[in-house]
């Protein structure tokens, strides 16, 4: 920002909070989806009969 873009110091610092605030929930929404998709996409680990454990996509597909 420009001297000058705002009436006073305190206009020009609410602003800048206002911004950091929104980016910082912007990024916090982020996360929380890319957690949400690691999860979703994350293997399962199975017991198999003979006591092996293999790996399954979420579809079901056996990835062993």
């Amino acid at each position: 920002m420009r001297r000058g873009d705002f009436p006073s110091t305190g206009d020009a610092l609410t602003v800048g909070w206002i911004g950091m605030v929104a980016f910082a929930g912007y990024g916090l929404a982020l996360v929380l989806a890319a957690r949400s998709y690691w999860t979703r996409t994350r293997p399962v680990r199975r017991e198999r009969p003979g006591g092996e454990s293999s790996h399954r996509r979420g579809d079901g597909v056996l990835l062993s």
